[in-house]
């Protein structure tokens, strides 16, 4: 079993260490975790820490959160790889590893009688990474032989798109180079700007740093917040 999530851009080699995943699966029963080589000390994505090395894969020795600036520096120059949330397993695998944990009710239900939708409402919301991975005993980890960049961040557009200005939708750009324009039904204009994110959809509007745009998850928690 295979699980990728939906938005990644992937490059020539994604076959070829996807079978490799699923082969090291089959053949280990362990939970295997496709690993990014990193090209920038990111500090949106958590870290992966090779162990023994077995030729197409290596052990997991351990997962690291995502770490501050100065971590992810250290976390680079040690080898580890980007956890980018790729992962491949045998059914029974997971299960069993997915026991005594956070999704022990699902797995329950789906080996009895009990409905599987209500055991589903009694796990609280987390990832996979959490829930199962972090807590295995045996998880391996395969290096990635592709391009790989993860549209999950405005900052993304920025690296994928050609022209001095990522721009998606209307605007205007004036002595500026290195921003992310996106929007709507909206005009934007930048004058004398570099290495934004500005961001117009229905009556929102986001503007920030480049180096900054893994902080929108702050913008949304300051929103949901309760006044």
């Amino acid at each position: 079993m295979l699980c990728l999530p939906s938005d990644h851009v992937v490059g020539d080699g994604f076959q070829e260490t996807a079978e490799t995943a699923v082969d090291v699966a089959a053949r280990t029963d362990g939970l295997v975790t496709i690993g990014i080589e990193p090209d920038r000390p990111a500090t949106g994505y958590g870290y992966i820490e090779p162990g023994d090395d077995h030729g197409d894969h290596s052990e997991v020795a351990v997962f690291r959160e995502k770490p501050d600036a100065e971590t992810a520096s250290r976390l680079v120059d040690r080898g580890c790889l980007w956890n980018a949330g790729m992962f491949a397993w045998t059914p029974t695998a997971f299960l069993d590893a997915a026991r005594s944990g956070p999704l022990d009710p699902l797995v329950d239900a789906l080996a009895t009688d009990a409905d599987p939708a209500t055991a589903f409402e009694r796990v609280d919301p987390v990832s996979v990474d959490y829930a199962v991975l972090e807590r295995a005993a045996d998880v391996r980890v395969v290096p990635a032989a592709f391009d790989w960049d993860d549209l999950g961040a405005w900052n993304a557009l920025g690296r994928l798109l050609d022209g001095e200005n990522a721009v998606l939708g209307d605007a205007t750009t004036i002595d500026a180079t290195g921003n992310v324009l996106a929007s709507d039904d909206k005009h934007v204009s930048v004058v004398g700007v570099d290495d934004l994110v500005v961001a117009a959809y229905d009556d929102r509007v986001l503007v920030v740093p480049r180096a900054d745009a893994q902080r929108v998850r702050d913008v949304v928690a300051a929103l949901d917040a309760p006044f």
